[in-house]
């Protein structure tokens, strides 16, 4: 009885995928985690699947994936069979996708600027606050005291630049954010771009989700691995 139960399991495995219904999956990174020689990227797609055995390609454009820590879970009623990093052999020109990828660069270079300009306006508007702080805290001679305001009514003022100062600080740090966040967006596409150009390339690397659905429906996919590059 156990030695018909690894023949079927050695079938499913052999030859399910010539019984299954290929598709691509367009995915998009989620999440990278970067240490010193390689990330932990992480991918999320979403499909419309049939009922049935389903074989699911997610294109990631790594130079070097680490087989081993390739994992993926799919949000559906039904089981995945396996999980695994193939190379399969192109059948159209990239130029379609490379041209997309530039835009992408583009905007997000857009963004940044737009950011990086902000960012300044309110170094600005920071120095401004700065030297009106520093103003109010200086002692006014006695002789043209009556032409400034009141004590009471420098403090008021000095409260009020504090409170803005803080404003500013905080909206700073949250630019910071974004402007990081940004660049590792365009360091992911100038890597996958740089992949597609490469000359002669022939085979495209996809993750292949092998997924038995109960029923036809729409469903969630994430995976995650282990590379040399974030792509």
């Amino acid at each position: 009885m156990k030695k018909w139960c690894v023949i079927v399991i050695l079938f499913l495995f052999l030859f399910a995928p010539f019984f299954a219904v290929a598709q691509n999956v367009p995915s998009q990174i989620k999440e990278v985690t970067l240490f010193s020689k390689q990330a932990l990227v992480k991918r999320e797609a979403f499909a419309q699947i049939q009922k049935g055995l389903n074989e699911l390609f997610l294109e990631i454009q790594a130079y070097h994936v680490d087989r081993d820590s390739l994992s993926a879970a799919v949000f559906g009623d039904g089981e995945i069979f396996s999980v695994q990093f193939k190379e399969i052999p192109l059948k159209e020109s990239p130029r379609e996708k490379i041209l997309a990828l530039e835009e992408k660069i583009k905007k997000l270079k857009k963004s940044k600027r737009i950011l990086s300009d902000k960012k300044e306006e309110l170094n600005k508007n920071d120095a401004f606050l700065c030297s009106l702080i520093n103003f109010a805290k200086i002692q006014v001679p006695r002789e043209i005291n009556t032409s400034f305001p009141k004590i009471e009514d420098l403090t008021q003022t000095l409260a009020f630049l504090n409170s803005n100062f803080q404003k500013i600080s905080a909206e700073k740090q949250s630019i910071d954010a974004s402007i990081e966040e940004t660049d590792k967006e365009i360091k992911v596409l100038k890597q996958e771009l740089d992949a597609l150009q490469v000359p002669g390339k022939k085979n495209k690397k996809v993750i292949e989700v092998l997924f038995n659905s109960k029923r036809e429906q729409n469903i969630h996919i994430q995976a995650s691995y282990l590379t040399q590059n974030a792509s």
